[in-house]
């Protein structure tokens, strides 16, 4: 049964394809879309301090005050074949967290606060292949890998301030449905990684 759905899903996808290169698409689009969530890698980064601190003895907590939710712009090509476009996402995200530190060294420790921010600008290299072409609406899946910056600014209520950047890999992998005439659309997109779970915009073909 499980062979049976395969190639039922295969021979559906290459029906699709093949009715696609019936529609010409122009060969360049420019996206700009956002997604109002947190990404993957702002809520992993403060997840992982959490279990590193508890690993050494010390109870470590935060919570997210701010999120300003993730801006992406998409520049992709068609130029080797009509339905795979590969090219650049440029995004960027920032966050504001509360945290506090309780040192279970003697009852009498006092809890130190901190405010950290994070700006979180990150580029992929993106590659879109088209499943479904028509002449107002097509769906299509994506994937990219790049690279993620974070630049963290601690301030401490005793006054002191630190300034950290680290950069880290990061990748994106979505599935996305467009609406509209071939020259502009509106589309919205479910996945995973840097650009974050659900995300809206809209594209120009030219």
């Amino acid at each position: 049964m499980e062979k049976l759905t395969l190639i039922v899903f295969a021979l559906t996808i290459i029906a699709l394809r093949g009715y696609s290169q019936n529609i010409e698409y122009p060969k360049h689009q420019v996206s700009a879309f956002y997604c109002y969530d947190k990404s993957l890698y702002s809520s992993y980064d403060k997840n992982f301090g959490v279990w590193e601190n508890r690993m050494e003895g010390d109870d470590k907590d935060w919570n997210y005050t701010y999120f300003s939710g993730t801006y992406n712009v998409q520049y992709l090509s068609n130029f080797i074949n009509p339905l795979m476009s590969m090219g650049v996402q440029v995004g960027y995200e920032e966050t504001c967290s509360k945290h506090w530190q309780n040192l279970f060294r003697t009852t009498t420790e006092s809890v130190e606060h901190w405010t950290e921010k994070d700006r979180m600008p990150y580029i992929l290299c993106v590659m879109q292949l088209d499943l479904l072409r028509r002449n107002w609406i097509g769906f299509y899946t994506k994937a990219g890998m790049g690279m993620r910056f974070v630049f963290t600014e601690q301030k401490y209520e005793s006054g002191n301030t630190d300034n950290i950047f680290k950069w880290i890999p990061c990748l994106v992998g979505a599935a996305g449905i467009e609406v509209g005439p071939q020259i502009v659309r509106v589309f919205g997109e479910l996945g995973l990684g840097a650009q974050g779970l659900a995300s809206f915009g809209i594209r120009s073909r030219f």
